[in-house]
């Protein structure tokens, strides 16, 4: 029996509603401070020190949040898809960039001010509009 579970259309709905939030502020979360905050930043201060540090620091926190609503979504969508969860492409984009988020921050931790993490906010974005266009509200 690999049918997903029954549930109420109530919770459904309100299931889906928290997911839908919870994407937009992860995925608009990304790209807002990645591609309108950190250039507008990095230009407003010239390009210093502390305007890199700030800008590095805030795509941190956001891809921080970004892990937290992506555990969210993988487990609200694993709930209500059971087994069949393995073989959805959404729940699938969504563990690849929870992959590439954890990667981000580790290999922060591991060695800061390399360009290999350019390259990782970049792939969690273009997962992000994977994950965006492939949205199903159910």
């Amino acid at each position: 029996m690999n049918a997903a579970p029954k549930q109420p259309a109530a919770v459904k709905r309100r299931t889906g509603m928290a997911s839908q939030l919870l994407l937009f502020f992860w995925l608009g979360g990304v790209w807002s401070v990645g591609y309108l905050v950190e250039p507008a930043l990095l230009q407003r201060l010239g390009g210093t020190a502390e305007a890199v540090s700030l800008a590095l620091y805030l795509k941190q926190v956001m891809v921080a949040l970004g892990i937290v609503c992506g555990v969210v979504l993988v487990w609200a969508r694993g709930w209500r898809l059971g087994k069949q969860c393995w073989r959805d492409l959404q729940w699938q984009l969504i563990m690849a960039a929870l992959l590439a988020s954890a990667g981000y921050l580790y290999l922060l931790w591991l060695t800061p001010g390399t360009e290999l993490e350019s390259v990782l906010y970049g792939l969690i974005s273009l997962l992000a509009i994977g994950v965006a266009v492939n949205y199903r509200g159910d």
